[in-house]
């Protein structure tokens, strides 16, 4: 990093291999003038999660697979964005509320699935009365069909 530049960058480095061969995720974020940012946590974790990939790549690994975990299961209604989650370092994962998170999501999936079972009621209703109807226009057609034979 080059911090006393106005420009900081975090540089690409190839990936390292631990010695069971498994590759290490390194963001690949370039960052131009750091006061032009928005929000500086999302450059403070960018740096988080790099010095973290390099102090022990196993941890790295887990937190890249928890943020992907967080990000596809993510309730519409969470008080963080997709975005946000990824940047999320390994001490905010640590203390991220996975309950309430799970609680949500849980919220969320009733919600969706008494939506659908609603639906299916209603259709099967319909589809009920339109039964009844066609049974009713078949008699009334097989007693037209019988006077005119008669």
């Amino acid at each position: 990093f080059e911090q006393n530049s106005k420009d900081m960058r975090i540089l690409q480095q190839s990936p390292k291999k631990t010695d069971k061969s498994e590759d290490i995720i390194k963001p690949n974020v370039e960052v131009k003038n750091r006061d032009d940012l928005k929000d500086n946590s999302i450059v403070e974790n960018i740096e988080q999660q790099a010095a973290d990939s390099a102090s022990d790549p196993a941890i790295a690994k887990l937190a890249q697979g928890y943020r992907s975990c967080l990000r596809y299961f993510l309730p519409p209604s969470w008080t963080m964005n997709q975005d946000e989650v990824s940047n999320l370092g390994v001490q905010e994962l640590c203390e991220f509320p996975l309950d309430s998170f799970l609680d949500h999501y849980e919220k969320g999936l009733r919600k969706l699935v008494g939506n659908y079972q609603n639906q299916a009621e209603s259709k099967t209703k319909e589809a009920d009365d339109s039964k009844a109807k066609l049974s009713g226009v078949r008699k009334m057609i097989a007693k037209l069909l019988k006077s005119i034979n008669e």
